[in-house]
Parts: C-alpha cells; structure tokens; sequence
C-alpha cells in the first residue's frame, strides 16, 4: 500500500501555500493576508473589542493581540477606548481604511485564480470535509 503521508500535516503545508499566495498578491497593499483578514473585520464590527475581534475571526485572544500590534504601529487602526478602560475598543483609521481600498482588488484576484485553480466543486467539497471534521 502506498504512503500518504500525515494528512494534517499536508493540510497545513496547502493552508502555508495558500496563505503565501495570498501574501504575495497583498505585497503591493503593505498587507499580509492576516492582517487584510483582520482589518476587514474590524471594519465590519467597530467599535471592536479584542475579544469581539477573537469570536469574529476565530482565533485566540493573545494572537489577535499579537496580530493587532502591528496594526497599531501603522497606523491602520486605534484604539477609541476611554482612558483607564481595561477594554480596548478598536476602530479602522483612515489610513487602514486607505490601504484596504488598495488590498481588495489584489484579495479579489487572488480569490478568482484560486477560484480558477480549484473549481467551486472542489473547493465546495473541502469545506464539507473541514466542517465534519470540525464537528468531530
């Protein structure tokens, strides 16, 4: 019989592909898929706290707040919050807003070669497995 190879870990390799894909796309916006991801869903829900933030893009609270650093540093995104308030409440600056307006387009591109690339079928298909898998 022949040899697979660990599924996971050809899973994550494809998911590492991907992401690089995408990343490259993104270069001419300064944004990494991540942070994209991030500034876009801030967007959708500001004021954000870290915690709304967390639930929307289904990740740890200390990766987002790893994530959201940089972010800050570039003045992509500030934090509205009253002094002394534990909570942060994020809000997308003008400049965040700017710099997605360039991203989407690339995002959109690199969506329809995947698409492309992939087929809706197969695509449709990996999201079934994932989804069982994550019901498991």
């Amino acid at each position: 019989m022949k040899s697979k190879g660990c599924y996971c870990i050809n899973f994550r390799r494809a998911a590492n592909n991907i992401t690089k894909y995408y990343d490259d796309y993104l270069k001419e916006s300064s944004l990494t898929l991540n942070q994209f991801s991030l500034i876009k869903n801030i967007l959708k829900i500001q004021p954000a706290s870290i915690s709304d933030i967390a639930s929307k893009v289904r990740l740890e609270r200390t990766t987002v707040v790893r994530n959201l650093k940089t972010l800050f540093k570039e003045g992509l995104i500030e934090d509205i919050s009253k002094e002394n308030e534990r909570n942060k409440q994020v809000i997308v600056t003008k400049k965040g807003k700017e710099i997605l307006d360039i991203a989407i387009p690339l995002w959109e591109e690199a969506q329809d070669n995947i698409e492309k690339i992939l087929g809706m079928d197969n695509y449709n298909k990996s999201l079934e497995i994932f989804e069982i898998i994550d019901n498991l």
